[in-house]
């Protein structure tokens, strides 16, 4: 039996009336995850691991609900609320809060180019004279690509090696296709920016700056930004989608403020819950104004604050997190004053059941059962294919003993599944679809990701 929010609302303020947990009260499964979303979450975990998902509820009166999803075979024996992973580009959300807070504290303009807050002898990139602002770089509308010219994501140590000197020469270096302000696309380079340069300009360390703008007011037990010798410590193992184990990740503070965090879902709740309206906390006025729709996000009704994204004429506010082993969400209800937290130690898109379980009434695609393709046709999609939106990146498609891969910009490696004549889905839901000439030839490739379309042309 499917709900609708009105009877959502309806159990909830039952189980609130008889004293009763909301998780009880929500879902058959005795949890606050309905039967059908945890069945698509614990589809998405590697069997024989030690795969989870931790999950926090914040309900409408405050109550707290956490849960754990395992593999069939799984145990989670240890694993809880404040359990620590890599929650990867949640960390941009710190970002934006500790921005707002030196905006509204006049330390640092939206407007101002971020030339003004550069080091001497560092240029900043322009386009026919217009200048890349910090609320470009805040809302992904700076023009730059998504990470570094040069920099390989998957590469062990990669991020823990690249230097501020790096990333000031690459910035230097890099031309823009188009004006800043002009067109969404998300940049991990362009947050780690962000955070270089209020750290630069609070003069302090990345790391100090979140420390006193959010984890010490909020009083964050669990967070902290690791520094880039930091070894693994107490943080849960990771995986990728297909099972296997993958490295902890380290960020220089050139790139810290776009992924470096760890945390734990108790901890990701109470910033969700200072996020809220009418919250109260030392920091709730930051984050009303981080969360605050400035721009198109470059998806079906989505638009992007502060780094933040809404979604469905601004009803869901939340940020994801990806990084070789571990995937994350922050997911905020402002109208229904509800919160959801989620961190994995699998590096898997969840994001579309995530936001079904924070509301209900959003649509969650169905995927098709896969299709069985011959080898000639597989070979036929083989090939480097350059992204047409000036990042430099390129989508490497390869056929390997499993099958149809493919092999993005930062040197990670997805499974295809054949969902339709030439088209093909991910396990992170991203939908690729190849374009061919009427001999069979293939000439490019479009991606779909939540909306989000790029075109990449066979090289």
């Amino acid at each position: 039996m499917t709900f609708g929010r009105r009877a959502w609302l309806a159990v909830i303020v039952i189980a609130v009336f008889l004293g009763e947990s909301i998780g009880a009260a929500r879902g058959s499964t005795g949890s606050f995850i309905r039967a059908d979303d945890r069945a698509a979450l614990r589809s998405l975990l590697p069997s024989g691991t030690g795969a989870v998902i931790v999950l926090g509820y914040l309900a409408p009166d405050g109550t707290r609900s956490y849960d754990v999803i395992t593999p069939p075979s799984g145990t989670a024996s240890g694993i809880g609320p404040h359990s620590l992973f890599e929650v990867g580009s949640i960390t941009k959300t710190f970002t934006a809060i500790a921005l707002a807070h030196m905006v509204r504290a006049g330390a640092i303009a939206l407007s101002s180019p971020i030339q003004t807050y550069l080091p001497a002898g560092v240029r900043a990139p322009t386009f026919d004279g217009e200048q890349i602002t910090v609320q470009d770089l805040a809302d992904h509308h700076s023009g730059l690509p998504r990470m570094p010219p040069g920099l390989v994501f998957a590469r062990p140590g990669a991020l823990a090696d690249y230097t501020s000197a790096q990333s000031y020469a690459a910035l230097a270096a890099y031309k823009l296709t188009r004006a800043p302000g002009s067109q969404y696309e998300y940049s991990n380079w362009g947050v780690g920016l962000l955070g270089q340069l209020l750290a630069t300009r609070a003069g302090t360390s990345y790391a100090h700056l979140v420390e006193r703008a959010i984890i010490d007011p909020l009083r964050l037990r669990d967070t902290s930004v690791p520094a880039p010798n930091a070894t693994a410590g107490d943080i849960v193992a990771g995986y990728d989608a297909d099972g296997n184990p993958q490295p902890y990740m380290t960020w220089n503070g050139s790139l810290a403020g776009a992924g470096a965090i760890r945390s734990s879902v108790s901890d990701l709740l109470t910033l969700g819950s200072a996020c809220l309206p009418g919250a109260g906390t030392p920091i709730s006025g930051d984050c009303a104004f981080a969360i605050e729709p400035r721009a198109d996000a470059g998806k079906q009704k989505a638009r992007v604050g502060l780094v933040w994204e809404t979604q469905d004429q601004d009803k869901l506010v939340w940020h994801n997190g990806d990084t070789l082993g571990y995937h994350g969400f922050l997911g905020i209800d402002p109208v229904h004053h509800t919160v959801l937290a989620m961190l994995s130690n699998v590096s898997v898109f969840m994001d579309y059941t995530a936001l079904h379980v924070l509301d209900p009434s959003f649509p969650v695609p169905r995927t098709p059962p896969p299709l069985v393709l011959p080898a000639a046709k597989l070979a036929a999609y083989e090939g480097r294919y350059r992204l047409a939106d000036g990042s430099h990146s390129a989508i490497i498609v390869e056929e390997d003993a499993q099958g149809l891969r493919m092999r993005d910009g930062r040197g990670q490696h997805f499974a295809l599944t054949a969902i339709a004549p030439d088209t093909f889905r991910t396990r992170e839901n991203e939908t690729l679809t190849f374009c061919t000439r009427a001999d069979g030839s293939v000439y490019a490739v479009v991606t779909d990701q939540y909306g989000k379309i790029d075109v990449a042309t066979r090289s």
